[in-house]
């Protein structure tokens, strides 16, 4: 755990961030700091100025240590030169994300007509002109390394339909998402790829065909290998959707769910919270009877403990219960320790797979104040 303070004597903000698998953080941003923290080697060394010769905002990239202790590589990404009635405007990073060989992608709004692109760029210009120029989307992709060049850099944008005043920010871009490192029809692949990427979060199908994705569960674990899995499955008995919870997975996802759902689910398996389909949720708790001595050691919930466990059920995270129950954050952090202590677990995970296993019929009933 680590906090620290990163940027120059002037404005700096930190947009957006993303770690990999070795833990190292890489974040994004705009500055108007010509001191802030850059390394040897990078791509741009220097913030641009504009044509009154001050420093004009720039996007940043920045890779710290797992420990928040140094900065591996860090550099100004950016032009000098604001168009049209944009003199005043500079560009910001609103994204960013690493793939499994470590190359970065950044994404944000460029308004400088000077913005670096690349040599066979999609849109190498800003589309608008100079006359009329608004500021437009960017995606960048980088080797973070001393002395490489960008690996290509675009601008990404329409025209206007007026000056640039009717629509003064233009387009820009906040988020993005990275192709799959390798897609891998057998468990033997898979494990080859784990080798060779180190992924971050892996999608999983239960049927393999011949193998069964719970086989590779057991083998991520064996061999220790630090991946975030979502199990896929367009059906899987109840016994079988326990045992992937017990064997690691920290979700499972429907096929014939929407795309909605999927995105969310792969945005939570990738924070580390656990993210249940609700028709999954639904079949595992109607297909799971308490035993006798499961209920005989269970010790009951109170309405706000099942709420909170409705909650961790449905994927939502510590401060999206608390908004959902009107509580603070660190209430809801209270009564998630009182659900460990219950169910003996130490993780939402294991405390996912207990209440599933033996607590659903009982922990998992609502009931009503009256």
């Amino acid at each position: 755990m680590y906090s620290t303070y990163l940027g120059g004597k002037a404005l700096d903000s930190v947009n957006a961030i993303a770690v990999d698998s070795n833990g190292n953080a890489y974040a994004a941003g705009n500055t108007t700091s010509p001191d802030f923290p850059i390394t040897s080697g990078a791509f741009q060394p220097d913030i641009g100025y504009s044509f009154y010769d001050y420093p004009q905002q720039n996007a940043f990239v920045t890779e710290l240590n797992s420990a928040g202790s140094s900065l591996f590589y860090s550099t100004f990404l950016g032009g000098g030169i604001s168009l049209g009635a944009l003199a005043d405007m500079g560009d910001g990073a609103n994204g960013i994300a690493v793939d499994g060989q470590g190359m970065v992608y950044v994404t944000g709004m460029a308004c400088t007509g000077d913005f670096p692109t690349t040599a066979g760029a999609f849109e190498p210009q800003n589309l608008d002109g100079e006359i009329d120029a608004e500021c437009t989307a960017f995606l960048t992709k980088m080797n973070p390394a001393p002395n490489m060049p960008l690996l290509y850099s675009t601008f990404f944008g329409g025209t206007g339909d007026g000056d640039a005043g009717d629509d003064f920010y233009g387009e820009g871009a906040n988020a993005l998402a990275i192709s799959p490192a390798a897609q891998c029809t057998t468990i033997a692949e898979a494990l080859a790829a784990f080798s060779n990427l180190a992924p971050n979060l892996v999608l999983l199908d239960y049927d393999l065909g011949e193998e069964q994705g719970s086989t590779l569960l057991v083998e991520i674990r064996k061999r220790q290998y630090d991946a975030k899995v979502l199990m896929v499955t367009a059906g899987m008995s109840q016994v079988a959707a326990v045992s992937a919870l017990d064997a690691g997975a920290l979700g499972i996802f429907f096929k014939h769910s929407s795309h909605e759902q999927l995105l969310s689910a792969i945005h939570r398996i990738a924070a580390g919270e656990t993210w249940i389909d609700p028709l999954a949720l639904r079949t595992l708790v109607s297909g799971r009877q308490p035993s006798a001595k499961d209920r005989e050691g269970a010790r009951a919930l109170t309405i706000r403990q099942k709420e909170v466990m409705r909650g961790i059920l449905d994927g939502f995270t510590n401060k999206e219960i608390g908004l959902s129950l009107k509580m603070s954050e660190s209430s809801i952090k209270a009564v998630i320790q009182e659900l460990f202590q219950k169910a003996g677990v130490r993780t939402r995970s294991q405390l996912v797979r207990i209440v599933i296993e033996k607590h659903s019929a009982d922990w998992l009933k609502l009931d009503v104040e009256g």
